[in-house]
């Protein structure tokens, strides 16, 4: 049963129950208007003095009727009443009967519900599976199309292995035919170096011979030289003057060297600088300043350049073996011992 059948029932019983209600009301009216009637007659009666027979049984008659009527509005009330107990029992199992359908139609709309739910659940799957096909066939196409783009690089890199290997058998011959005539070409470099070889071992024999040639002259003439020495001697002083002659000289030196090169205070020195740089080189790896080492360090380069000075510029040109070849030198030599021994005394440069 659904909702239109329930509304029409329920419609039906409420007119039903209407019509109920009208037989009451006008049975109600019939009963009061009888009561009216009667309590008018009594009104009536009252007020009237001695009332005549005729007019109380006429009364009497009506009321009669009126009693009649209200029996008869009873018991249609009565057979009303008993319509109702019949509609309610009736009704009642309607409303029943309403609720069984009212489950049922729960449970119709619960399995409608479950119904929708597997019909999407299965949509769902076959979205899912369909989806998995496509991806599926997607994949396979791709799988397809990676074995062909593979087949193909594979014979791509068989060709490029074919041809690169083409290319190297080739630039080995090559290399090959080069390599032979680079060996025929060393071989003939090794002969003639070792042809070259004999030559040098026989050089070599030839220069030793020279060498021991060369060095029994050379000892012949460091005898002779000892021996003209001794034949020849210029001064047989002890060798004890001739050091005491020397730390003389060393001391000399120093002391020029400590005169002019150690105190510099109050000079320009950069002006300095170049000058000694200018006179002699190695003054140019020498910082001139105020400090020790500066001092020490000029002081010694001042005292080397002062004895190589002397050495090449007197000790060697007039050395005993020019002297005893150029007797005329031994004078000169006395006048430059004078002069500088008159020079150290007046701490002046000689004039010679």
């Amino acid at each position: 049963m659904d909702d239109s059948d329930t509304n029409a029932a329920g419609n039906h019983k409420v007119s039903e129950l209407s019509a109920t209600g009208a037989v009451g009301e006008r049975a109600d009216s019939n009963d009061n208007g009888q009561t009216d009637t009667r309590n008018d007659t009594r009104s009536r009666e009252g007020k009237g003095a001695n009332p005549p027979r005729l007019k109380h049984e006429s009364t009497l008659g009506q009321w009669t009727q009126a009693m009649d009527e209200a029996i008869q509005g009873m018991g249609a009330t009565q057979r009303v009443i008993s319509n109702l107990k019949g509609m309610f029992i009736t009704h009642v199992d309607d409303l029943g009967m309403i609720e069984e359908t009212k489950r049922r139609l729960d449970q119709a709309e619960e399995d409608g519900r479950e119904k929708d739910e597997e019909l999407q659940r299965r949509e769902n799957t076959i979205l899912t599976l369909t989806n998995m096909d496509q991806k599926s066939k997607a994949v396979t196409e791709s799988q397809l199309a990676q074995i062909v783009a593979d087949r193909q690089e594979k014979h791509r890199l068989n060709r490029d292995f074919e041809e690169q290997s083409s290319k190297k058998a080739t630039a080995l011959e090559a290399e090959q035919g080069r390599l032979l005539t680079v060996t025929e070409q060393q071989q003939k470099t090794i002969k003639s170096q070792a042809e070259e070889l004999v030559r040098l071992r026989d050089q070599y024999d030839t220069l030793e011979r020279a060498k021991i040639s060369f060095k029994e002259e050379n000892e012949n003439l460091k005898r002779e030289l000892r021996t003209m020495k001794k034949d020849f001697a210029v001064d047989t002083k002890p060798a004890a003057y001739f050091e005491h002659k020397f730390e003389e000289i060393y001391s000399q030196i120093e002391g020029l060297s400590l005169n002019y090169f150690h105190d510099i205070e109050g000079k320009d020195l950069d002006k300095i600088y170049g000058e000694l740089a200018t006179v002699d080189p190695c003054f140019k790896s020498v910082s001139i300043d105020n400090s020790d080492d500066s001092r020490d360090l000029r002081t010694a380069h001042a005292q080397r350049i002062i004895s190589k000075a002397i050495c090449e510029h007197l000790w060697k040109p007039f050395s005993s073996a020019l002297t005893v070849q150029h007797p005329e030198l031994s004078s000169c030599l006395g006048k430059l011992s004078d002069s500088l021994e008159k020079s150290n005394q007046g701490r002046r440069i000689a004039n010679v």
